[in-house]
């Protein structure tokens, strides 16, 4: 998709989506979440424009330039090669196949805190992110 140009990402890039794992550090302005949350990632939506006001983020008018324009709506790169050159990144608002990513607030979601909020109760350990180990298979006769 990408590497055939069906997504016209400029190339080199930085690749991943819906990526899950621990947050490392946030910035001072960052308030739903901190170090140690675990997290799942998701795709960009501006936030502004009628359809995700409407509910609808996956149709976000400025969903392509937000996701696949190589570069952060300020211009800049979350990642730097050796040689001085940026790849395209970040990919679906995160470039999740890296060994680090950076996302914005707005696409981050704490497991934990969504599990607390659709249970009531604080769960035993975060859906879909960490270690997840399944129940043991039963015995057999």
């Amino acid at each position: 998709m990408v590497r055939g140009q069906v997504y016209l990402v400029p190339l080199p890039v930085v690749l991943g989506h819906e990526g899950a794992g621990v947050v490392e550090a946030a910035g001072s302005a960052v308030q739903k979440v901190q170090p140690g949350d675990h997290v799942a990632t998701r795709f960009l939506a501006c936030g502004r424009c009628r359809p995700t006001l409407d509910g609808s983020s996956a149709s976000c008018a400025n969903f392509n330039a937000m996701n696949f324009a190589g570069r952060r709506q300020d211009g800049s790169h979350a990642f730097t090669r050796s040689d001085g050159d940026a790849p395209s990144d970040p990919f679906f608002g995160q470039s999740s196949f890296a060994g680090n990513a950076t996302a914005h607030e707005s696409n981050v979601l704490s497991a934990v805190r969504a599990a607390r909020s659709a249970t009531g109760s604080e769960p035993e350990r975060a859906p879909c992110c960490g270690r997840w180990r399944s129940p043991p298979a039963p015995a057999s006769p």
